[in-house]
């Protein structure tokens, strides 16, 4: 239990009546794990109470002559742009000469892309952030939620404010600690920048529709991953929180989460405490169940002094992974910068044994020669070129060569699986386009199915970030710049029918740039994009990223949110299974019970109501709620895309009586008021305010049910 007494030392003396205390061909001898659990976890009430209202981003600008750009590619800007385009092109011929790169696109293709169907702002720089943004999206079935660096807010999917900006530190609050303290920043690792974000990034977990938002924090000797995970699919309501400590000998920083069916998984750069030299990378597991549940969880960190820029992968798409599939990573090896033979991706895989978690290992599958590409390292830091508006104080822009682009994205179509990643290559003196990838078959005969380049024309592109929909057909979403244009935010795709390697869509616009990157000294640009599928549909993509905003040398970055389809896509027939969770006995409505279909589950809400959108087929029908053990319902049939109506009547254990009693912690027994709050599977956020003279208190619960 917690207590809200601060500095009186405590114990409580409480009693229940009743209270219970695949196999996979690797290529290495796999490595095992070290076993951690969570430092502190609690449950907190609802957060929408904490928002700040969004600074929006001025589309307006009239400095030093320059006009800005339209936000979406409309009928009042395509001729400027085909236009544009033309020039840029003929120069790409020039700017390949030297590159070693066989697969670069030069041309956009022939296809128009669909125009945003939503294009909005999303959070701007305010209150002494960070320099850059590092932008993090992810949508549901009913919200969208962005994080960047230190705050987060929510949308309805029709892009309507639902939490306004909020600080991460503050979803941590009922959880105190590191996690809950806005000083508590990592350690600047590089150079003299002050760190001034936590990494934040946020997840849709489509298998249990929950949401997953994540930050670092630092206790000035170790670094601490705070993870929570919503307590249903309403990212406003209540969330378990966490505070989990990996390694306490390394420093890490730019943590990226995947989302899997038996964990959520994590890597980061680590670094020495030392002497900030770079020690590989942190490979984390976090127990998904018992998070699910707001219970103390488990970790498997494994410490990969080999890997350099490695991403977990994470699941789109409403098909389970394949059975018996461990977790992918994937990093990028280059031939000059990583002393490889070949420019190459690696595969590897971590099977988390959450029973026996010593039996967990992390091993490499394969290693996949890619064909050729370069990285410039003559330009450091300082490669992308941006219009200064005349002005010779704006440095050129971090290209992000040396590591993979967020995200890893899985996703399962039935008679294969693939993962689609990207990152940034020079394909030219100063000039820079996105190698992408589609690597199938990850789990037994990895191949990479097809892979491209793309650098349509003499401005550069970087900063990708990739989604496959329910057919096949890819999105790339990117940041694109020159020493003629100002930072903006774009993308193209491909139909799953084009030539392999080629984007057959021209390009869109989400917005222009307004402004230069001022803040820019050391070439600072965001680290992160994400682009996503609408688990609603299977075809929705959403992108979110970073454009050159600061119009008023105050602003310093601006991030929008869009969402867009691309022709041909039909999701796969879903069948909606919709009913109301019951007590046997009284009939009454189980607020919060946990409804599960085999893989599939979700939370129902306070009158007890569920509804959950499944593919079709058959599933083991099963539910519990706070004291009402999981109960077998039988097989249910999902055989038409219509609604099915299906209800849970749950049988309970007896009820018990919980009491207890706060005292001071002086010998003298002396009870105390004190607030408290009552943890456990299912169990309702529960307040208990002990009687003020007594310390005392008394409440309803049921016998063989755990509580803490």
């Amino acid at each position: 239990m917690n207590f809200n007494k601060s500095k009186l030392q405590s114990c409580v003396l409480i009693g229940l009546l009743g209270l219970i205390g695949s196999n996979h061909a690797f290529a290495e001898m796999p490595q095992a794990p070290v076993v951690g659990e969570s430092v502190k976890n609690v449950t907190s009430q609802s957060t929408s109470n904490a928002a700040m209202a969004l600074k929006p981003v001025s589309p307006t600008l009239a400095t030093a002559g320059k006009a800005p750009l339209s936000k979406s590619v409309t009928g009042q800007f395509e001729d400027q742009l085909e236009l544009y385009n033309a020039q840029q092109q003929s120069l790409v011929s020039m700017a390949l000469d030297g590159f070693t790169d066989p697969l670069v696109q030069t041309t956009l293709g022939e296809r128009a892309i669909p125009e945003p169907s939503l294009n909005l702002d999303g959070q701007g720089a305010d209150w002494g952030d960070a320099a850059v943004p590092d932008t993090s999206l992810d949508v549901g079935a009913n919200h969208v939620v962005q994080v960047v660096n230190m705050s987060y807010a929510v949308w309805d999917k029709n892009g309507q404010l639902v939490q306004g900006r909020t600080p991460t530190t503050q979803l941590w609050q009922e959880l105190g600690g590191v996690c809950a303290d806005p000083d508590a920043k990592p350690p600047a690792i590089v150079g003299w920048t002050a760190q001034q974000d936590r990494d934040g990034a946020v997840l849709y977990d489509v298998l249990a529709d929950r949401w997953l938002l994540s930050q670092t924090a630092f206790d000035g000797a170790k670094m601490h991953q705070c993870v929570a995970v919503s307590k249903s699919g309403d990212p406003t309501g209540e969330w378990h929180l966490y505070d989990f400590i990996a390694t306490d000998s390394k420093w890490y920083d730019k943590a990226q989460f995947g989302v899997w069916g038996d964990g959520y998984y994590m890597a980061a750069p680590q670094y020495s405490p030392v002497d900030k030299s770079k020690q590989g990378m942190a490979v984390v597991a976090f127990e998904r169940e018992k998070m699910l549940h707001g219970l103390a969880a488990q970790t498997l960190y494994f410490d990969q002094a080999d890997m350099h820029n490695a991403l977990p992968a994470d699941m789109d798409g409403m098909r389970a992974p394949q059975a018996g599939s461990p977790n992918y990573f994937m990093q990028m090896l280059d031939d000059q910068v990583h002393g490889v033979a070949a420019d190459a991706l690696q595969l590897w895989g971590l099977e988390a044994d959450w029973q026996n978690p010593e039996q967990s290992n992390f091993a490499l599958l394969a290693t996949l020669a890619t064909e050729p590409f370069d990285i410039d390292q003559s330009c450091g830091k300082t490669c992308v070129a941006q219009d200064s508006w005349g002005g010779d104080s704006y440095n050129a822009l971090d290209a992000h060569q040396q590591a993979l682009m967020y995200r890893l994205a899985y996703r399962n179509f039935g008679d294969h699986d693939s993962l689609v990643v990207n990152h940034t290559v020079a394909t030219g003196d100063k000039h820079f386009g996105v190698r992408w990838y589609e690597v199938r078959n990850p789990g037994s005969e990895a191949t990479i199915h097809q892979q491209g380049t793309y650098a349509p024309d003499a401005a550069s592109r970087w900063l990708g970030t990739m989604a496959m929909d329910a057919v096949g057909n890819i999105a790339l979403g990117y940041s694109v710049s020159s020493a003629d244009m100002l930072p903006a935010m774009r993308y193209s795709g491909r139909l799953a029918s084009d030539p392999l390697g080629q984007l057959g869509y021209g390009e869109g616009s989400v917005t222009e740039g307004l402004a230069p990157q001022v803040n820019s000294f050391d070439g600072s640009w965001g680290e992160r994009a994400q682009m996503t599928i609408d688990p609603s549909d299977d075809c929705t993509f959403w992108f979110s990223s970073e454009y050159g905003a600061d119009t008023d040398f105050e602003t310093l970055w601006g991030t929008r949110i869009a969402k867009f389809q691309l022709d041909q896509c039909q999701a796969e027939p879903q069948g909606v299974v919709t009913g109301v969770v019951r007590d046997s006995e009284t009939n009454a409505a189980l607020a919060g019970a946990e409804v599960r279909f085999g893989d599939y589950s979700t939370i129902a809400d306070a009158q007890g109501v569920y509804t959950l959108s499944l593919p079709l087929g058959s599933y083991e029908f099963k539910a519990r709620a706070y004291g009402h053990p999981m109960t077998d319902l039988g097989s249910v049939q999902v055989a038409s895309e219509g609604e099915l109506t299906k209800d849970a009547s749950l049988v309970s254990l007896p009820k018990a009586t919980i009491s207890g009693k706060v005292v001071d912690g002086s010998g003298h027994g002396w009870g105390l008021p004190a607030s408290l709050q009552l943890s456990g599977e299912l169990v309702p956020y529960t307040v208990i305010n002990t009687d003020p003279i007594s310390g005392e208190f008394t409440l309803d619960g049921y016998a063989g049910w755990p509580v803490t």
